[in-house]
């Protein structure tokens, strides 16, 4: 598949510009987490939890010992059996049963004029194209709010213009379930990093899935073992009013135990929080990733 230099250079110029408005920046040296207990939770307890740091979340927000304030509170809950202050400033609780819940706090308000972008005619190639993928799939994954800048329509006629089968995404479980042979992938999303319930760090895009009791059933061994994990987190309209959404996320482990895979010279740009983190970096860049990474 041949790839036009011109697109690399363009999706570059837009993640050097775009790092400029992001945001925030193993397990060594953190304490031990307590032996969790399989099944010790009931779902309509978990829900009733949930629930109630949710709504204690809106009571602390703006104050200068936020996060520290959540941890205290989420250790007066009897189902939770651990909580801390992650190293990016976001705040985690483990349930007695292992399982995750993250309250996300390091997100920011856009910014600058990156909102939105019309789409854009591809223009005539000037140069010889070069072989840089074997793949003629581009997948374009995005679980943000509208309020955020989307690469999409920028890069997608541009890509159909050289030839890729561009495939848009919601960002949804099932969508970061079906990346295979990817010559492209972008994916812009909330990412959190944290340590899973055996103090292994892994990065987390947020997904645009909302939780529900059958989708939890149905992604309890995921769950369980802490590849997937449910967050509270920010969101903004295009007023910069914020709301708290609860949304699903998956770690790098999830991707590729569900069949994420890349063809010979493929291209992996995450337009998310945190995602240089070497969690995500080594397993991008490993045996099974992609051959450039971008975070």
């Amino acid at each position: 598949m041949k790839m036009s230099l011109r697109i690399v250079y363009l999706v570059g110029l837009i993640a050097t510009i775009l790092s400029l408005f992001a945001c925030g920046g193993g397990g060594a040296g953190l304490p031990a987490l307590p032996d969790f207990i399989p099944g010790s939770v009931t779902e309509p307890d978990r829900d009733t939890a949930m629930n109630e740091i949710d709504a204690y979340v809106d009571t602390v927000k703006g104050s200068s010992n936020e996060a520290q304030l959540l941890v205290a509170k989420l250790k007066t809950i009897p189902v939770f059996a651990a909580a801390e202050v992650t190293p990016k400033g976001d705040v985690v609780g483990w349930f007695k049963d292992g399982q995750v819940y993250l309250i996300s706090l390091t997100d920011e308000a856009p910014t600058g004029s990156f909102k939105s972008t019309p789409a854009v005619s591809a223009p005539a190639s000037t140069a010889k194209p070069m072989n840089l993928t074997n793949s003629k799939k581009a997948y374009l994954v995005n679980s943000m709010e509208d309020s955020r800048f989307d690469l999409a329509p920028t890069v997608k006629p541009l890509l159909q213009a050289k030839g890729y089968e561009v495939i848009e995404m919601d960002g949804t479980v099932s969508d970061f379930k079906s990346i295979t042979d990817a010559g492209l992938l972008s994916v812009h999303a909330h990412g959190n990093v944290f340590t899973d319930n055996k103090r292994v760090e892994h990065f987390y895009y947020s997904t645009s899935e909302a939780p529900t009791p059958s989708s939890r059933a149905a992604y309890k061994t995921e769950l369980d073992n802490d590849t997937l994990i449910v967050g509270n987190i920010e969101v903004f309209d295009s007023n910069n009013h914020s709301s708290r959404i609860r949304r699903y996320g998956v770690s790098e482990s999830f991707l590729f135990s569900h069949g994420l895979s890349f063809l010979p010279g493929a291209f992996w740009y995450s337009q998310a929080c945190n995602s240089f983190n070497p969690s995500i970096t080594k397993a991008a860049l490993g045996a099974s990733g992609a051959a450039t990474y971008a975070g």
